[in-house]
């Protein structure tokens, strides 16, 4: 049996179920929307087949269980869902038994929680995988733009150091050292909790000669 991405097989009580991507507590509060793949919702036999109340009912899953906690899950509740849908239990239980029903393609996963204790009893909750997906690509994507904020964050930092190090007097070959500046401003960065005074300067630099990073004698222009 293959795992879709972002699952992993384990086995539970019997039965060989899921782990789901996003453990307990993983939510994706910041993403407000999920791609449609309306070509391929189109010629799904899904489409074809089933009532239209089935098909909003089961948009309406996807959409609850992209904000749901952990991310791209539903409970295992028929009450709960029912409440959620505003709908009576026993018409959401006779939706779910015609031939293409709501959960069409959900299936129950088992969830981690954030602290893995891999002999605790895990929650087991309904995901679909064509969400799973899109969420975790949203994950991504949303790591991507943090690493590269980080990294332009650490680039501006690193400039006005070189700037204001240089105004210390610090010599042309000790700023052109990217390494040598960036070592001051790890420094920095763990020893200097607010603002950069040049008292703190000051003491980098002199952080900097005394670690012999800066001993080549050129250490003033």
């Amino acid at each position: 049996m293959s795992a879709a991405r972002g699952l992993s097989l384990i086995e539970g009580r019997g039965a060989a179920l899921e782990v789901h991507a996003f453990r307990r507590g993983e939510r994706l509060d910041s993403h407000h929307f999920v791609p449609f793949e309306h070509r391929t919702w189109l010629n799904s036999r899904f489409h074809t087949l089933a009532s239209y109340e089935v098909q909003g009912v089961h948009m309406a899953l996807i959409a609850w269980a992209a904000g749901e906690d952990p991310a791209g899950t539903l409970p295992c509740d028929d009450e709960l869902i029912a409440r959620k849908l505003r709908l009576s239990v026993a018409h959401w239980r006779g939706l779910c038994a015609e031939p293409l029903g709501p959960l069409h393609k959900f299936s129950r996963v088992r969830v981690l929680d954030t602290a893995v204790d891999d002999t605790a009893e895990r929650e087991v909750r309904w995901a679909h995988p064509l969400l799973t997906r899109q969420l975790l690509e949203a994950r991504e994507r949303r790591q991507a733009r943090d690493l590269s904020r980080e990294v332009q964050a650490v680039e501006k930092r690193t400039q006005r150091l070189r700037r204001e190090l240089a105004g210390l007097g610090v010599s042309d070959a000790i700023l052109a050292n990217r390494a040598l500046v960036e070592e001051v401003d790890a420094w920095l960065v763990h020893h200097c909790r607010g603002k950069r005074t040049a008292v703190w300067l000051t003491r980098a630099v002199e952080w900097a000669r005394q670690s012999r990073l800066f001993a080549d004698g050129k250490t003033m222009g």
